[in-house]
């Protein structure tokens, strides 16, 4: 259960995710949205078993270029699975980019 699959997560966290580690396409998405002057952001492409008793979170990093993304900036908190996540932006504020880095905890 800890080899990969052919979408590079171990098989137990696509089990975990409802994701099919046969097929290297099977990954973990993030979407975005416009709400208001909200960006949203959540979790998709998943569908997550909760027999199995992991918890499944994500966080939310930022950055403003593309080409320094190993110091992208956490926002505040983890979020659960099913839950968008809302940032307030306006017109005037800089552009920037959102990451979403998945986890799953209990094994």
């Amino acid at each position: 259960l800890a080899a990969n699959g052919a979408n590079g997560i171990p098989l137990w966290k696509s089990y975990v995710l409802g994701l099919d580690p046969a097929k290297a396409d099977s990954l973990p998405k993030a979407s975005i949205a416009m709400n208001g002057d909200n960006v949203e952001l959540a979790l998709v492409g998943i569908d997550v078993n909760e027999s199995a008793g992991a918890t499944v979170t994500y966080k939310v990093y930022k950055f403003a270029d593309l080409a320094d993304l190993k110091n992208a900036q956490p926002l505040e908190g983890d979020h659960t699975f099913d839950e968008a996540t809302a940032i307030q932006k306006s017109a005037a504020d800089p552009r920037m980019f959102y990451r979403l880095k998945v986890d799953v905890n209990g094994y």
